[in-house]
């Protein structure tokens, strides 16, 4: 007979999270074309976005055999935020020339509140955005084009709701509800050989860079993880685009991008500075065959790169699609092997202040899809495209 001591207490809890978006946007534009090579737009947009976060944390009680609500956790987070904007662009052609200049400004007004912490604040602040680009077509093969301007990334609602999420009893994740946008200042030159060839050379430097971190407690081994602004990063890239028809049976793609990180800041309250450089290509390749068949090829290579405290380690994919067509090609049959020799999974490991951790995970990468297509016609479907408020409802999406 086997005798089970229980040496822990079970610790066991619940949560739910209750999340209501309401997204109001409007949109004017206007278009002048004054003459054939000059074009004057402008427009006005109004959007509104409020969150409420109703965040329930339940302890199971071993003695009662109840779930009782723990205060600490439990959170109400009630979020508003109203942005005006304007804007001016302007289009001129002029012999080999394409000049195009804009303006666009931005008041925000912000309204954050949660009614069982400290967190309560209102922030109002305007933004000018331009932007200027000139292109040169000196002939049919040759493109030059410089291009500058300025953007704005805002944060995802559930980057800065400030309830407690536990992926397990050793590691949760923390909304940080002074967390502020994004602000990136580039510049752009870029080559192009007959639309075959194009080279990109980029420098931007990233204000408020938002990074996600983790901070330990050394006698529990409990971390919690957040997210925080850098001061900013430095970002010089160079980007290769190539694209060719090398027989009537045989189109090659390949892309390239070497990119170089730096920047520095406060993470967790202390000085820290990143310093990395990764280098992503990817190679696609078609092949007509005969009867009717195809098959194409795709692969990419991602090395290895410091990604905010995280060192990821390289990985790789590589797919394969066999095409057939037949009934005058209204039919059409796939076979397709993604990720094949399983190579995309995601390594990494964390070396920083007072936590050494290493991670990883496999998600179904490695696939096979087969596919049937049949054209019964020319059908033409029209599709209203609505892009008033497409970038509140992205940052709404978790």
């Amino acid at each position: 007979k086997l005798n089970f001591n229980e040496i822990l207490t079970p610790n066991i809890f619940k949560t739910t999270n209750t999340l209501n978006f309401s997204i109001l946007s409007s949109k004017l534009d206007f278009e002048k074309q004054f003459k054939k090579s000059l074009k004057l737009e402008a427009g006005l947009k109004q959007s509104y976005q409020s969150m409420l976060s109703d965040y329930s944390f339940q302890n199971f009680n071993n003695t009662t055999n109840q779930y009782e609500n723990n205060s600490i956790f439990t959170n109400i987070f009630s979020y508003k935020e109203n942005i005006s904007a304007a804007y001016i662009n302007l289009n001129k052609e002029y012999k080999k020339f394409f000049m195009q200049a804009g303006l666009r400004g931005e008041n925000t007004i912000i309204n954050a509140q949660s009614k069982t912490n400290s967190v309560s604040y209102t922030r109002q602040y305007f933004n000018l955005f331009p932007m200027i680009s000139l292109e040169y077509k000196k002939s049919d093969k040759h493109n030059f084009q410089l291009s500058a301007n300025r953007r704005i990334n805002r944060p995802d609602y559930n980057s800065f709701n400030p309830y407690q999420q536990f992926k397990n009893i050793l590691f949760s994740h923390i909304g940080n509800p002074y967390l502020r946008p994004e602000y990136n200042n580039s510049v752009d030159f870029t080559y192009s050989y007959k639309s075959i060839l194009f080279n990109t050379v980029s420098f931007s430097r990233i204000n408020n860079v938002m990074l996600g971190y983790s901070k330990q407690t050394d006698s529990s081994k409990v971390a919690i993880g957040s997210t925080t602004n850098l001061k900013y990063v430095d970002v010089i890239s160079y980007n290769l685009f190539f694209q060719k028809e090398i027989k009537k049976w045989w189109l090659l793609n390949i892309n390239a991008n070497i990119y170089s990180i730096q920047g520095n800041g406060f993470v967790n309250d202390l000085p820290y500075t990143i310093s990395t450089i990764g280098f992503n290509p990817s190679v696609y390749c078609r092949f007509v065959l005969p009867k009717k068949y195809t098959v194409e090829l795709n692969t990419f290579y991602l090395a290895p790169v410091l990604e905010g405290v995280n060192h990821v380690k390289s990985r790789s994919s590589v797919d394969i699609a066999i095409k057939k067509s037949m009934l005058e090609d209204k039919l059409s049959l796939s076979l397709a092997f993604n990720d094949i020799f399983f190579t995309n999974v995601f390594n990494s490991y964390l070396k920083y202040q007072n936590q050494n951790s290493v991670s990883s995970f496999k998600y179904d990468t490695r696939r096979i899809n087969i596919s049937i297509n049949y054209n019964f016609g020319k059908l033409k479907v029209q599709q209203r495209q609505i892009k008033a408020n497409a970038e509140e409802k992205n940052r709404a999406s978790h």
